[in-house]
C-alpha cells in the first residue's frame, strides 16, 4: 500500500536531479557525551579502602599514563562512610580513621591531579555492606548537597535494602543532583535495565556485579565476564550520547585469564560503547595490562562521538561477529570477530553484512595498529580461543545492498509494554503477519515511538505493518514521521487483518520516527509489527559526473548544474525543496545551459526540466 496524502515525492518525472549538499552536524550539549572512563575501588579492594590507597591510585593513574588515556574518574565504592554513617544532624560523614582528612580533601587532591572524584551511595536504608544509616532514602536532597559541597563529580547509586519504589527513588536522587549546584554524573546501579533509566542517569548498570571469572559456570558471586557481556548486548536500543548501558567494571588485570581473554574483554566493552572503568590495582599494573587498557585505537572505538552500541550481526555457533558503526556516515565500522569456542578458528567478515560496496573496503588491524590495505568482498583471519580480532573498516555505502531497519542504529525508543523487540515480536516470538513469518523487523506495542538517524542517506522506507499473529485482538495506527513531518499514516489495523505494505519516500530525512498509536481504544493486545522493514540507500555517485536520459544529459560540476539537450528552444527549469516548495524557476535556451546553485542553502533539492521525456528514468547526482 502506498502512503496516502503524500504529494511531495522527491524523485519525480520527467527529469529529476537531486543536488546533495553537505550539511553541518549540530553539536550536542550535556554530560557524558562519550562513555565515562575511570577506575573504581570495589573489584580489587572491596570495602577495604582508605584515603592513602586512593591517593596512591590517583598518583599511579597519572604516572602510568592512564589519566592521559582518558581514565579521569576515580570512584570510591562502598564503605567510605563512618559506622553509623550519619552525624547527629543527619549528614553523611566519612570514616574518621580511614578518611581522616575528609572527602573534600580527597576530591581536592584528585582535582589537583587533573582527575575527578566519584562516590558511592544507595537508594535504600543502608548500602550493600549494611552500614547503619548509610542509605539515602528520604535524604536525597541533603546527601546530594553534601556530595556537591565535597566537590564530588560522579555518584554510583546502588540498589540494596530498598524501602521505596525503584523508579521514584532513582528519579528523586537524579533531581537532587541536578539541584545540588554542581554537575555530578549519575550512575543508576540497579542491576538491570528499565526503559526509564536512560532518561534518569547518564549511565545505568544493566547487569549484576561482574567477577574476574570468564565462564558463567565459574560464578561464585555476581556475573562472569561472558554473562555480563551477554546481559548487556541487547541494550543497543537505549544507548546513545549521554545515556550508556553499563555491564560493570573491567576485570582486565585481575584474576588469571590469558592475554587473549583480557584483550577480548576490553575490546568487547569498547564495541558495546560501555563505560571503561578499570578495577585493577594500578599501583602494580603489568606492562601487558597497561598496554591493553591504554590502547588508543580501542579507546577511540569506545569513545566514538556517534555513541552507537555495537551488536552481534552474525552467529556461527560460538563464532560471533560484532559490528559498531563509527561516525554518522554509515561507511566506517569497528568489527570484532569473537571466538567463544575452545580452539582457534578462522573467522570471516563479509562487507555485504555491513552494507558496504564489496570492492571499496580498506581494513586496519586495531590490535596490531597496522593498515592491511583494500580487501575485496571479505576478510578472513585466524582467531585464538576466547580471542577477539578487532578491525576498523572503511568503505562506501552499497546502494544495492538490502539494509534491514533492525540492523540500523536506534537513537531512542519508548514502548507501551516490554521492550521494543528486534527481529522478534514484542512477546519474543517470530514476527508473523497474515500467516507469513519474517526474519527481520521490529516488534512494538502501542503506544510506541522508535527514532532512527538516517542522516539524509536513504531514499525510501518499506515495511509490512499490522498486528502480530501471536494475538487475536488489538487495534493500532502506524505513523511515519521525517524530521517531525508526518510522511505516512495507516488506517486502523486490527488483529487478524491482512498486513499493509508501505513504501514511504524519506530522501532528505535526517531523523525518522516510527510511531504506533492505540487507535483511541486502549492498548490491550496492541502487538504491532514493522515486519521486513528496510531502507533503500541513496546511490553513491561521484561529483561532476554526467547522466544520460534519452537525448538529455545532466551534469553537476561543483555547484553548477549543466544541461545538454537536443532542442535549443526555450523551456522551463524548476527547483523545489523537500517540502515541495518551489525555490526557483527560470527559462533556459540553447542546447547547452548552465545554472549556478551557489545561492541555495545547503540541503537536497529536486530539479525538473519541462521538456524532458515523460517516461524518463530517475537521475541522482551528488555534490
Amino acid at each position: 500500500m502506498r502512503p496516502r496524502a503524500l504529494r511531495n515525492t522527491i524523485l519525480t518525472s520527467p527529469l529529476s536531479l537531486v543536488a546533495l549538499l553537505a550539511t553541518s552536524a549540530v553539536a550536542q550539549e550535556g554530560m557524558a557525551l562519550t562513555p565515562p572512563m575511570g577506575w573504581n575501588s570495589w573489584n580489587i579492594f572491596y570495602g577495604n579502602i582508605d584515603e592513602n590507597k586512593i591517593k596512591q591510585i590517583i598518583d599511579a593513574m597519572v604516572t602510568t599514563g592512564m589519566r592521559d588515556a582518558g581514565y579521569i574518574n576515580v570512584n570510591l565504592d562502598d564503605n567510605w562512610m563512618a559506622n553509623p554513617a550519619r552525624d547527629g544532624s543527619g549528614n553523611l560523614i566519612a570514616d574518621p580513621v580511614r578518611f581522616k582528612s575528609g572527602i573534600k580533601s580527597l576530591s581536592d587532591y584528585a582535582h589537583s591531579k587533573g582527575m575527578r572524584l566519584g562516590i558511592y551511595g544507595d537508594r535504600g536504608s543502608m548500602t550493600c555492606m549494611n552500614i547503619p544509616k548509610s542509605g539515602s532514602y528520604g535524604n536525597e536532597e541533603r546527601d546530594a548537597k553534601t556530595f556537591a559541597s565535597w566537590g564530588i563529580d560522579y555518584l554510583k547509586y546502588d540498589n540494596c535494602n530498598p524501602v521505596g519504589q525503584i523508579k521514584s527513588d532513582y528519579t528523586k536522587m537524579g533531581e537532587a543532583l541536578r539541584n545540588s549546584g554542581r554537575r555530578i554524573m549519575y550512575s543508576v546501579c540497579a542491576w538491570h535495565t528499565e526503559e526509564w533509566m536512560p532518561q534518569v542517569g547518564q549511565l545505568w548498570r544493566s547487569t549484576d556485579d561482574i567477577t574476574d571469572k570468564w565462564f558463567p559456570s565459574e560464578n561464585v558471586y555476581g556475573r562472569s565476564i561472558l554473562a555480563s557481556l551477554d546481559g548487556n548486548s541487547n541494550n543497543f536500543i537505549f544507548t546513545r550520547p549521554g545515556s550508556w548501558a553499563d555491564p560493570d567494571m573491567l576485570e582486565v588485570g585481575n584474576g588469571s585469564r590469558t592475554e587473549a581473554e583480557n584483550k577480548a574483554h576490553f575490546g568487547l566493552w569498547a564495541l558495546m560503547a560501555a563505560p571503561l572503568v578499570a578495577g585493577n590495582d594500578i599501583r602494580n599494573i603489568s606492562k601487558s595490562t597497561l598496554a591493553i587498557l591504554t590502547n588508543k585505537e580501542v579507546i577511540a572505538i569506545d569513545q566514538d562521538s556517534a555513541g552507537i552500541q555495537g551488536r552481534i550481526i552474525r552467529k556461527d555457533g560460538d563464532l560471533h561477529t560484532w559490528a559498531k558503526p563509527l561516525g554518522t556516515e554509515y561507511d566506517t565500522y569497528a568489527v570484532g570477530l569473537f571466538n567463544r569456542s575452545a580452539s582457534a578458528a578462522n573467522m570471516t567478515i563479509r562487507w555485504a553484512d555491513l552494507g558496504l560496496d564489496p570492492g571499496s573496503v580498506s581494513v586496519r588491524d586495531v590490535w596490531e595498529k597496522k593498515d592491511l590495505g583494500t580487501i575485496p568482498d571479505q576478510y578472513t583471519v585466524s582467531v585464538p580461543t576466547h580471542g577477539l580480532a578487532l578491525l576498523k573498516v572503511t568503505g562506501k555505502i552499497d546502494p544495492s545492498a538490502t539494509r534491514w531497519l533492525s540492523n540500523h542504529h536506534i537513537h531512542s525508543v519508548t514502548n507501551g509494554w516490554k521492550f521494543l523487540a528486534v527481529d522478534k515480536s514484542v512477546a519474543g516470538n517470530s514476527l508473523k503477519l497474515g500467516g507469513k513469518t519474517y526474519s527481520k523487523g521490529l516488534g512494538a506495542h502501542a503506544p510506541s515511538t522508535t527514532v532512527l538517524a538516517l542522516r539524509k542517506k536513504f531514499t525510501s522506507f518499506q515495511a509490512d505493518v499490522g498486528i502480530d499473529g501471536e494475538t487475536s485482538g488489538g487495534s493500532v495506527v502506524f505513523q511515519v514521521f521525517g524530521d517531525g513531518r508526518k510522511l505516512y499514516e495507516s488506517p486502523v489495523c486490527k488483529g487478524g487483518a491482512a498486513p499493509l505494505s508501505i513504501d514511504v519516500p524519506v530522501a532528505g530525512v535526517d531523523s525518522l520516527s516510527l510511531v504506533v498509536t492505540d487507535a483511541g481504544d486502549g492498548n490491550t493486545n496492541d502487538h504491532a509489527d514493522w515486519a521486513g522493514a528496510k531502507l533503500t540507500a541513496l546511490p553513491s555517485i561521484p561529483d561532476a559526473v554526467s547522466r544520460q536520459v534519452f537525448a538529455h544529459r545532466a551534469t553537476l560540476e561543483g555547484r553548477t548544474l549543466v544541461i545538454d539537450r537536443p532542442d535549443a528552444g526555450p523551456t522551463g527549469l524548476a527547483i523545489t525543496d523537500l517540502e515541495g516548495r518551489q525555490v526557483r524557476r527560470v527559462a533556459i535556451t540553447g542546447n547547452h545551459a548552465k545554472l549556478s546553485l551557489a545561492h541555495l542553502p545547503r540541503g537536497i533539492y529536486t530539479v525538473r526540466l519541462d521538456d524532458a521525456p515523460a517516461q524518463s528514468r530517475r537521475i541522482l547526482l551528488s555534490h
